[in-house]
């Protein structure tokens, strides 16, 4: 991790990726950026679980919604439907202490509506998978089988066919109506679901500490 270059792929925390399988496997992230203060940008290479936007529909920003809530671990306070994640979430399950101190806090906006706010991990804005020309993401075969696929073999993980299943996954733009939430297709291209829309994917994306 200390000579991290664009285009890179990187072993970095563990998650559950394969179906059936009860232990957590490397999560392989890409580098998309490298810069000198905020470290280097890594976006993951593959969608790793579905959550929607927030768990109610109900008017919400990237800020106040239960997904942000849970991949960083917040307390009832910080989302609007007042979900404790302080000790069921993503980056305590995906990371240990020490690599947990080699993730940067970083404050974001989104393109179009929402506050400034502080996270260590994050999904992408609509401008960043603009910049970075990402479209279509594949699923693990865990994701697959939470979302009951009816042939879990095209997912990740699978013999013989490893990612070659495409998903929708979330992003944290909005535009206007603050119930719906910005998502990619399994085409690659962008549209809105409802916040509280299941069967969508969680594509996390941070900034390591070089």
């Amino acid at each position: 991790m200390e000579n991290l270059s664009v285009g890179d792929i990187c072993s970095f925390g563990e998650y559950k990726q394969i179906n059936n399988n009860e232990n957590k496997q490397p999560i392989e992230w890409r580098v998309f950026k490298v810069d000198g203060t905020k470290g280097a940008f890594l976006i993951s290479e593959y969608v790793l679980e579905t959550k929607p936007y927030n768990k109610t529909k109900i008017d919400v920003s990237w800020e106040t919604c239960t997904l942000r809530s849970w991949l960083n671990g917040l307390g009832p306070e910080n989302n609007t439907d007042g979900v404790d994640y302080s000790e069921s979430n993503f980056i305590d399950t995906a990371f240990s202490t020490t690599e947990k101190s080699y993730i940067n806090n970083i404050t974001h906006t989104n393109s179009y509506n929402g506050n400034s706010v502080e996270d260590k991990v994050f999904l992408l804005d609509y401008a960043e998978i603009s910049v970075y020309k990402l479209g279509v993401k594949y699923g693990t075969s865990y994701y697959c089988n939470a979302n009951t696929m009816i042939d879990v073999t095209v997912c990740r993980w699978d013999e013989a066919h490893d990612f070659q299943f495409p998903v929708g996954w979330w992003i944290r733009s909005q535009k206007n109506d603050m119930n719906y939430a910005t998502t990619v297709s399994v085409r690659g291209n962008t549209g809105t679901y409802s916040v509280n829309a299941g069967k969508l994917g969680v594509l996390p994306a941070l900034w390591f500490k070089k």
